[in-house]
This record gives structure tokens, sequence and C-alpha cells, in this order.
């Protein structure tokens, strides 16, 4: 019993301390150096304890053995969280608008026009749109419609079309337009100048010569 005794007073004096004394230990004592402080007790007792004692002991360690570090803890929480850099915070610049070709859009005035399709065809003049001869745009607007309305047929041929940039907002197309209606035809040299508007070009004037 003289060896059970050392030990269990080793245990208690402090030489060991394992299971739940063990949170009280110093931050800085690790697990290992109390494994060193029982080695020393146990290697001054005469002869080891009974079986029984041993297993007591063994047992009470195993259940009660500290956590290995608070990072091995934490690992299952912290393994699904992103840590890679995030997107930039910096304002994304938009991109520019993306504008038919003029050349597109003139063609597609034209086809509205020997379509007949009036509405269609009104789409194409600009908000801005100064009819001529200081008419308003209503007026303006009802007399087109009877015009492209009135004939059986229309139609309206482009040709030797050429672009000029006006500015950032605006550029003027010239062609040759040939128009025939039943037995009337005519030809003339048109000016258009179109302006950016709705995400299109769009006719902010219009002048016409004869050929």
């Amino acid at each position: 019993m003289r060896a059970v005794g050392l030990v269990a007073a080793g245990l208690l004096g402090g030489a060991v301390l394992v299971g739940p004394v063990a949170k009280f230990l110093p931050s800085g004592l690790s697990p290992s150096s109390e494994s060193a402080g029982e080695g020393a007790v146990v290697s001054a007792v005469d002869r080891p304890p009974p079986a029984e004692e041993v297993a007591s002991v063994a047992v009470e360690g195993e259940v009660t053995q500290e956590p290995e570090s608070e990072g091995d803890v934490l690992g299952d929480t912290d393994a699904g969280v992103d840590t890679s850099p995030g997107e930039s915070d910096e304002p994304i610049e938009s991109p520019e608008p993306s504008y038919p070709a003029v050349g597109e859009v003139v063609q597609a005035w034209a086809d509205a026009w020997s379509g007949q399709r009036v509405e269609y065809y009104l789409w194409f003049y600009a908000r801005g749109f100064a009819p001529p001869n200081g008419a308003s745009r209503s007026a303006w607007e009802a007399y087109r419609r009877e015009r492209l309305e009135a004939p059986s047929s229309i139609q309206v041929t482009l040709e030797k079309l050429s672009e000029q940039s006006l500015d950032d907002n605006r550029t003027s197309v010239t062609f040759e337009q040939a128009y025939r209606a039943g037995s009337y035809g005519d030809r003339v040299l048109k000016t258009l100048v179109m302006v950016r508007e709705d995400g299109s070009w769009k006719i902010l004037s219009e002048q016409s010569e004869p050929l």
C-alpha cells in the first residue's frame, strides 16, 4: 500500500495534473509537460501499483484528456469558410452602349416606308425632329400618315450612301433616293442628320434636293 500512497500523493500534490485539474493549468503549460511529471513520479516508486490502480489512473486520463489545441477544435468549423481574396471594391465602368450601324438604320427606315408601315416609319424620327416649313410635329405626322397610306404601293430605293460624323452623338448621312408610288416617281439627293436616341440612331433633320 506504500506504493499506492505515493501515487495518490503525487496526484493530489500537484506533480501530476491530469483530468479535470488540467483546465486550471497556466496557458503556457501543455499536456506534454504533465506527462513528463507523471513519468518522474512513477519512476520513483519501488514497485508498480496494483493493476486495478493503474487502470483507474489510465481511464481517468483518457476520459478527461484536453483538446490538442484551439485550432484543432475549430478546424471543422473553419473548413467551410472561404478565405480567398474578395472581388475588388473598385467601381466597374459600364460598357459603352452598342448601336446598330447607321447605314442599317437608314435602310430599315426606307423599308418601313416601302412597306407602308406608318407607326414603324414614324418611330425613326427623333423626339427633337424639326418638321420642314415650321410645321408642328402632329401636323407633319398626319401629313406623312396620309402620304404612306394613300398609294396602293410604294417603292423606295437608296443608292450611293455616305456617312460623315458630326460629333459623338450625331452623324450625317447622304444618299440618292428613288421614290415610286403608282405612276408617280422622283429622284432626289437626301441628307439625314442622325442622333443617338433610345439605343439606336434616329432622324433629327431631313433635307432633299431634286436630281
